[in-house]
């Protein structure tokens, strides 16, 4: 037992040695995107990890649990104020600085930890049981600066609640953002 405590000691510390000296560290930004408009903030927390603050209007999915009605065999929509915050850790950082690649405006594959805020609907063809929710969950996702372009895809399962307790779950949340890198 004691053999196996300094082993995994002696490799938890080699780890956080190399992290301390890891030549790609990520950077501010922010961001105006097109697609579901809005302003994002990335901030750096780490040499590989950010928080991201978004806000703006997007299109949401019905999701069963917190939704209800509409009109049968055709596309739910709903339009609604949203606020996004993400804790991303970019595990392709150093990869990409070392193969010569960019990393400007944090371009690398992360995963993520998401809680995602939605207001009252603008414009919906269903109903929801309150007019505020929240969804909570893990994703994967890329993102790309090619000169002030900015691409961002993600996705992960999403469990959501309302203010009166109703849940349900999402499989497949899917984010697509194109917009612009105002400030890095």
């Amino acid at each position: 037992m004691h053999r196996l405590t300094v082993l995994l000691l002696l490799l938890w510390s080699s780890a956080a040695i190399a992290q301390d000296q890891l030549p790609a560290m990520t950077e501010k930004a922010w961001r105006v995107n097109f697609i579901n408009p809005g302003v994002e903030l990335e901030i750096p927390t780490g040499q590989r990890s950010t928080l991201s603050y978004g806000v703006g209007v997007g299109y949401i999915p019905a999701i069963k649990g917190v939704t209800y009605g509409g009109p049968y065999g055709e596309l739910l929509y709903d339009i609604a104020p949203f606020f996004d915050t993400q804790y991303k850790f970019f595990y392709s950082l150093n990869r990409r600085y070392t193969n010569g690649k960019s990393i400007r405006g944090n371009s690398a594959n992360y995963i993520s930890g998401r809680l995602l805020m939605v207001g009252n609907s603008l414009e919906s063809n269903f109903y929801r049981y309150t007019n505020l929710y929240f969804g909570l969950g893990p994703t994967w996702g890329i993102q790309r600066s090619i000169g002030k372009v900015h691409v961002l895809f993600d996705v992960g399962p999403q469990f959501v609640i309302d203010t009166e307790g109703n849940s349900g779950w999402f499989p497949l949340m899917l984010q697509l953002n194109i917009g612009l890198n105002l400030r890095q």
